[in-house]
């Protein structure tokens, strides 16, 4: 019986740590407008559960530069479902996000395990993508209901 016990114990926390891993948008993000950003990819975090894309963005009217952490489903996903690889998000290279905004009482920092990028993300102005387009005008969506229901604005 306590063997029982024992394996129920781990299987119930092992559910546990998989359902925070994963978590639901509409705690963290605004997912009834979304925002265009364009800056350089500073770092690509191709992990599970969630990948991260961390952009700088400087506002040219005042110069602020701010680091943004995008995040979204698995790099698994991204190559799989959407034709989106880790190659074609270079460090240094100039992209544009599609995104849901992070709201501001919001940390998804919370959800990530490895410390490290919990404390980068923690730190950064967080968001959902969406989309992904490219100089070269490529573009590659990631939640395609919201690119045709929702207006784009600037953050």
């Amino acid at each position: 019986m306590k063997t029982r016990a024992l394996i129920l114990s781990l299987l119930l926390l092992g559910l546990a740590a998989s359902a925070a891993a994963h978590h639901a948008l509409l705690p963290f993000y605004d997912t009834d407008r979304l925002i265009s950003v364009t800056g350089t990819i500073v770092k690509v975090d191709w992990v599970r559960p969630a990948a991260f894309v961390h952009l700088k963005v400087e506002d040219k009217a005042t110069g602020k530069t701010t680091i943004w952490a995008f995040e979204g489903e698995s790099g698994d996903y991204q190559e799989k479902v959407v034709g989106l690889r880790k190659e074609m998000l270079k460090e240094g290279s100039t992209v544009t996000i599609i995104a849901f905004a992070g709201f501001r009482w919001a940390d998804v920092s919370t959800t990530v395990a490895d410390k490290e990028l919990a404390a980068r993300v923690h730190a950064e102005t967080q968001a959902a993508f969406v989309q992904f387009e490219f100089p070269d005008g490529r573009k590659f969506v990631v939640m395609k209901n919201a690119i045709d229901t929702l207006e784009i604005v600037k953050p």
